[in-house]
């Protein structure tokens, strides 16, 4: 699971869901055995009262010699029923509200014992289940005949089962309630918890996009670690980018004067003969746009996502002016078309080597038109087409041309590097290049870059 908020909130859930599982199966079963308490002392009072009401006659028969106060013993199927019986089975009484039932009471009990427990009424014709509690008595040895009795009180279990249901209906009613509250709060506390993250992942975002140059604001202190240290990469990486690439210049004056220097040497030594000028003019050519090349793809800032974004057109517009200064004496027709003014998140000195590349070659061939479009070839993609009126490059060499050194025509003066650098940028950039016929009956290169 990738969300953090996420994972707490289950964790939580479970927790709590654990803790209100426990402590509502622990309450409910202290409030059963509360209400079997009260249903026993009950009884057991009643047992009493019965007891007393009771004596044993000179024959050694026992027998109630008052009304019992609790008016549902005189009833018919009250829910309260009592009777006392000789352990031999001789002789018993029965309340009124017994008649018609046949209530399984323990008997046999000896003198001072006791039993409480819930009778299951199997035939449901006879009545419901009931909690009977039975004592056994015994009245001495006064008489000519000792007889032993068993007591007992029975009262329906409906009363007490209802409140149990009630209780447990309540309990979990409210424990459920609870539970909902805490867990909305919990998310809620989470969701405020979790505020300095989101900052700090629009802050990246805003850095990505340029827009910011670091991680600012007050972060919680757990965080701080974080973002000094996220910082510290960031501005890390823009002076060693820095550095490099002052070396980098600094490299190509330090290479660019000695191979001046052959060459003025060359050109002013006349003791070299003219072939082999030639020969070293040319090496010293090419040493120097090797260098060049290596220096600008060295530079390439290869699609730094903290680039910011810049308008195409902006870019391709400054170099074709350009360019119609250079190729005055051609008189080229341009034409750019952009009618979104699309970004694209790139080093501009990148796109400017891209489209410098490609514009010049284009401007070096055309016959009178050039022309530029931009668009949005797909989403999330840019294209960038390039068309002139000039001869065109071969079907057969369009994949040849994007390699260093590669030439369609060698008698052109040029390393045949232009297209190369542009095939290493657009790679860098996880871009494509490709190469085919305009609709001008010229060249058509397409640049597709991702719009990052």
């Amino acid at each position: 699971m990738s969300s953090l908020k996420a994972r707490l909130l289950i964790s939580l859930t479970i927790v709590l869901v654990l803790f209100f599982g426990v402590t509502g199966v622990t309450l409910e079963r202290a409030f059963s055995n509360n209400a079997k308490d009260s249903m026993h002392d009950r009884l057991q009072g009643y047992a009493g009262v019965l007891i007393a009401l009771s004596e044993q006659s000179k024959e050694g028969v026992a027998r109630l010699i008052d009304v019992l106060p609790e008016e549902r013993f005189n009833y018919t199927n009250s829910g309260l029923y009592a009777r006392f019986v000789s352990n031999d089975g001789q002789y018993g009484w029965y309340s009124t509200s017994m008649a018609g039932r046949d209530i399984p009471f323990r008997s046999g009990l000896s003198s001072g014992n006791t039993s409480f427990e819930r009778i299951v009424m199997q035939d449901h014709d006879s009545g419901e289940d009931v909690y009977a509690y039975s004592i056994g008595v015994s009245w001495g040895t006064d008489f000519e005949q000792d007889t032993s009795y068993t007591f007992s009180i029975a009262e329906a279990s409906a009363t007490t089962d209802e409140s149990i249901a009630d209780f447990r209906r309540i309990l979990w009613g409210w424990l459920g309630t609870v539970s909902l509250i805490l867990l909305a709060v919990q998310g809620s506390v989470l969701h405020w918890s979790l505020v300095p993250l989101r900052r700090a992942e629009k802050d990246l975002d805003a850095i990505k996009s340029g827009d910011k140059a670091s991680l600012s604001g007050k972060y919680p202190k757990e965080l701080l670690g974080l973002t000094e240290n996220i910082n510290g990469l960031i501005h890390g990486n823009y002076e060693r980018l820095v550095r490099y690439r002052n070396t980098l210049d600094n490299l190509a004056h330090s290479l660019k004067t000695p191979l001046a220097l052959m060459r003025s040497t060359v050109e002013s030594n006349s003791a070299i003969d003219v072939k082999t000028a030639q020969a070293l003019d040319e090496q010293v050519e090419r040493m120097s746009s090797i260098v060049d090349y290596q220096l600008r793809r060295a530079a390439t800032s290869g699609g730094e996502s903290i680039s910011a974004p810049i308008v195409v057109s902006k870019i391709a517009s400054k170099i074709l002016l350009a360019l119609e200064k250079v190729y005055a004496d051609k008189q080229v027709a341009t034409r750019l078309l952009d009618s979104q003014k699309i970004k694209i998140r790139m080093d501009d000195s990148d796109l400017y080597e891209l489209l410098g590349n490609l514009l010049d070659n284009a401007f070096k061939w055309c016959k009178s038109r050039v022309e530029v479009t931009i668009n949005t070839s797909a989403p999330g993609e840019v294209a960038i087409v390039i068309e002139d009126d000039g001869p065109g490059i071969p079907e057969d060499m369009a994949d040849q041309v994007l390699k260093r050194g590669a030439r369609v025509d060698q008698s052109t003066p040029g390393q045949g590097i232009g297209l190369s650098a542009v095939s290493e940028i657009i790679n860098i950039y996880r871009g494509s290049v490709n190469i085919g016929r305009s609709r001008l009956n010229g060249a058509a290169i397409t640049l597709r870059l991702p719009q990052l």
